[in-house]
């Protein structure tokens, strides 16, 4: 696990992305005895621990106020996400990892799995915060979509996740349209979904300013003590 700065040097805006970098993870290593398989409260801590990083990761982005600067940064994580993802799933799949299996003990594949249980909520979470942007840059580059479904449903199966981490992969399945979004599914962060609220918000400050002139005109017009 590293921190990845990446800095824009225009907006001054750093974003702190936990990415867990998998190139050293080639090795075929095995856990000692000792410090075998962990159990699944535990992992599920450790990936809480991790997904209090892509918080302040998404806060960063938050911060930056133009939307050309947050398309170029997440723009940035996801070409470095989606390669770790990529070379994840391969491992994983080599490896005859099946999804729903305890954690594996081989901790090379225990690295590979927690890459993709990491990047699979920390990439949801920019998505879902971050519609408009995520969708334009899945629609550029297919191969990225496709690689996030995998992700999602590989994840879910493995039954490590905790309840706000399936929450998170149901939200982002209905975003995705990887199922069929339920009635009252509305993302409040997309742009459609701000201009619509914000018509509404008018629509309902002129009919009170009308309602208020109507009561007004009903009213008539009233004597005061000059005119008496």
């Amino acid at each position: 696990m590293v921190l990845l700065s990446l800095a824009d040097k225009k907006t001054e805006s750093v974003a702190l992305i936990s990415i867990k970098e998998c190139n050293g993870a080639k090795e075929n290593k095995k856990v000692p005895a000792d410090e075998a398989i962990e159990p699944i409260d535990m992992y599920r801590g450790l990936l809480k621990a991790k997904r209090s990083a892509h918080h302040e990761a998404v806060k960063h982005i938050v911060g930056i106020s133009k939307s050309e600067k947050q398309y170029e940064m997440i723009q940035i994580i996801f070409d470095k996400l989606f390669s770790v993802t990529k070379e994840s799933q391969v491992q994983l799949m080599s490896s005859g990892f099946i999804p729903g299996d305890d954690i594996p003990q081989n901790f090379t594949v225990r690295e590979f799995l927690s890459t993709v249980l990491e990047n699979t909520a920390f990439l949801s979470e920019i998505v879902l915060r971050f519609p408009d942007i995520c969708g334009r840059l899945l629609n550029q580059k297919n191969e990225w979509l496709v690689l996030t479904k995998w992700a999602v449903n590989f994840s879910n199966a493995t039954g490590i996740y905790d309840k706000p981490e399936l929450m998170l992969m149901d939200l982002v399945s209905q975003e995705l349209r990887f199922v069929e979004p339920r009635e009252n599914y509305i993302n409040p962060f997309k742009e459609d979904t701000i201009k619509l609220k914000e018509m509404q918000k008018k629509m309902e400050k002129d009919k009170k300013k009308k309602a208020r002139e109507e009561k007004k005109k009903k009213r008539g017009p009233r004597l005061s003590k000059v005119d008496l």
